[in-house]
């Protein structure tokens, strides 16, 4: 009895292992960042078809600690920064999405739900702090990016960054079908969170 339940033990530490280091091969997962070129980076993004380039954001140099630091560890999940409403106003996150933040079909409902809306009352969006307050520029051409100047009542921001290899690629897609959908209403940004301000 004892040496079957070592067996077991042994192999089900085997499937385990086994398991993450499938998942971390078969997605990418943790790759580094290793670009010399933003060319080169802009190149690996269009490869992969999940989102649209020309809503790709970065954070300038003077503000990526600071968005890091406040966004992305105090305000998101690791994926999802929020539907924002206005430029310091988001939607608040639902119950169900912060049971588990890191649940990819959470995020999707979520998301989903949001983008159905035309109208937000007021007890269902909170005060954050301004994405204007951080130095985003687009990926594609270098301007500076002003979240004032989109008209649509809906602005979505998502997170990307080299570590996450292709796990969020199919929700990515997913969430693009959304945004063609709703097209009148919704925008869907992506900020990389790798240091993108140091490529040439």
């Amino acid at each position: 009895m004892k040496l079957l339940l070592t067996i077991l033990i042994i192999i089900l530490a085997f499937t385990i292992m086994s398991c993450k280091w499938y998942t971390v091969r078969r997605f990418q997962i943790n790759k580094p960042f290793s670009f010399l070129q933003k060319s080169e980076f802009i190149n690996q993004l269009k490869k992969k078809k999940a989102f649209n380039i020309n809503q790709v954001l970065y954070v300038e140099k003077e503000s990526y600690e600071k968005f890091l630091r406040q966004k992305i560890t105090q305000d998101s999940t690791v994926f999802y920064v929020g539907t924002y409403f206005k430029d310091s106003m988001i939607v608040k996150r639902s119950q169900h999405l912060n049971e588990n933040t890191s649940c990819i079909g959470r995020i999707e409902q979520e998301i989903r739900n949001d983008c159905s809306r035309n109208h937000f009352n007021e007890n269902e969006l909170m005060t954050v702090s301004k994405m204007s307050g951080y130095n985003l520029k687009y990926l594609c051409d270098n301007k500076t990016f002003d979240i004032n100047a989109d008209e649509k009542a809906i602005k979505i921001f998502l997170t990307y960054s080299t570590r996450y290899g292709k796990w969020y690629d199919g929700l990515y897609k997913e969430i693009n079908g959304l945004q063609k959908k709703n097209n009148q209403n919704v925008s869907v940004y992506v900020v990389c969170l790798d240091p993108i301000y140091k490529l040439p």
